[in-house]
């Protein structure tokens, strides 16, 4: 709409500066001698004086719609660039967050501390449905992973804020565009993880 509206201004200010030019030739020509503005008049000089400063406003005009117009055309190149570059960064950043949550699952799992590898795994998998391609290899064996943790988990109870965490992840990965080709597997995961687990109030 912008560039429109760009492209419309500098048309009419061509135009008015050839209708201006023309008028003007056709003046300085005499065309119509019957005219009463003559260049030996003040008016004359005046009326004169006039056109040419409507010519160079005119033309001013035309110089800058040009420089603006290449200015936003800057602009918008400039913007698909920094777009471009964001979209990287979250790409690697959900790459880097994956692997630390699978090294934070891993350790926690060496540990013995299966409930909470169980929730770092979960956490990975979101970042794996959610992020980019290179995060979702990680996908089919976070669902491995949890598998053998969730088989793992001795019924207990977790906090009233775990529960809620756990939920709110759990939500989101139902929500993204990958959850139905995993539906079956991780809804068998999560139905044993519930029933194993209870909440505090």
């Amino acid at each position: 709409m912008k560039s429109n509206n760009s492209n419309l201004s500098l048309w009419l200010s061509v135009i008015s500066l050839a209708g201006v030019a023309t008028l003007a030739v056709l003046w300085i020509c005499n065309v119509r001698p019957q005219s009463v503005v003559s260049l030996d008049s003040f008016v004359g000089v005046a009326t004169g004086l006039i056109g040419i400063m409507v010519t160079f406003a005119i033309g001013w005009q035309i110089v800058n719609a040009m420089e603006l117009k290449s200015k936003i055309a800057e602009l918008e190149q400039q913007k698909s660039q920094i777009d471009k570059l964001r979209q990287q960064v979250e790409s690697q950043a959900a790459v880097s967050k994956a692997e630390i949550g699978h090294l934070m699952g891993i350790m926690a799992g060496e540990k013995g501390k299966n409930l909470l590898a169980f929730t770092y795994f979960l956490q990975t998998l979101q970042v794996g449905l959610l992020g980019s391609p290179q995060s979702a290899i990680y996908v089919w064996d976070d669902l491995q992973t949890l598998t053998n943790l969730v088989s793992e988990i001795k019924p207990c109870e977790i906090k009233k804020e775990n529960r809620i965490a756990i939920q709110e992840i759990d939500q989101k990965i139902k929500t993204t565009l990958l959850y139905p080709a995993i539906k079956a597997q991780y809804d068998a995961i999560m139905s044993e993880f519930y029933k194993k687990v209870s909440y505090e109030e």
